[in-house]
């Protein structure tokens, strides 16, 4: 059973979310069954937090849920609704990969981050970065946000060089955290690209795309630095303003290579 609720946090604009429970032998929405019943008398009051409960009989008290508090961002931005999206779940140890993947999911962000303890040397906090489908072992505006919640809340000490260590599935990697009039500045190294060897391996998917694109004489090719990504460059300016993306071909070409998927 998962029940959310949602409200404003620090300088963000909050938004509250109506708390369901979903039963497997019961209707929720039936007024006068024990489920609905069970419902109205377990909604979780707690504001700014996320309440997990993993068993839940109709004899379950409040007692029994875990919170976790939420944060919801606006990264790149400095004002609220204009930046990219964030969420931020804290303190979320006991929730397995299972969980954190239902939670973006039902979040539908861009994506979420998890504060996990930290478990390798010298990293200062531990985050894992979630979409709505699949887990990412790196992403910039999310890894950005991650230290300006970890400096910002509380979650890491002061340093008086600015710099932190996060760790992430890509490794332990350095951020600099900086006030510059008034204002809390985040620089991070994103890990070292490479170059990855598909032979022919995609070719038959890569023709499917391509074909919707004038494209150079530069073979397209899939590099990695956390996620992997296709790159494919168009013969000009004139090409990539009036490119129509088949974005069904898209979507498999990312799928059979495990690329990261930013499709609508």
């Amino acid at each position: 059973m998962w029940a959310f609720r949602m409200g404003g946090v620090a300088r963000y604009a909050g938004r509250n979310l109506r708390f369901y429970c979903q039963y497997p032998s019961h209707d929720p929405s039936s007024r006068h069954s024990r489920a609905a019943r069970h419902h109205r008398a377990h909604a979780p009051r707690a504001a700014a937090a996320i309440a997990v409960c993993t068993h839940c009989p109709f004899t379950v008290t409040a007692a029994l849920m875990r919170t976790f508090r939420y944060l919801q961002l606006d990264v790149f931005s400095n004002r609220p609704g204009a930046g990219n999206p964030l969420g931020v779940v804290v303190d979320a140890g006991a929730l397995s990969a299972q969980q954190m993947q239902q939670i973006a999911a039902w979040l539908n962000l861009s994506e979420t981050v998890f504060f996990l303890p930290v478990s390798a040397p010298g990293a200062d906090y531990h985050i894992r970065i979630f979409t709505p489908r699949a887990e990412l072992p790196f992403a910039g505006h999310p890894s950005v946000g991650a230290a300006w919640v970890a400096r910002t809340h509380g979650l890491v000490g002061y340093r008086q060089d600015n710099r932190l260590y996060q760790q992430c599935a890509a490794g332990v990697l350095p951020v600099d955290v900086f006030d510059r009039h008034d204002v809390v500045l985040v620089r991070l190294r994103a890990p070292r690209a490479q170059c990855s060897d598909t032979g022919t391996h995609h070719a038959a998917a890569l023709a499917q795309v391509t074909r919707a694109f004038a494209m150079s004489a530069q073979a397209p090719a899939l590099w990695n630095n956390g996620p992997s990504w296709w790159l494919l460059e168009l013969a000009d300016e004139a090409a990539v303003r009036t490119a129509v993306p088949d974005l069904a071909a898209i979507a498999c070409l990312l799928y059979t290579s495990d690329a990261a998927d930013d499709t609508p």
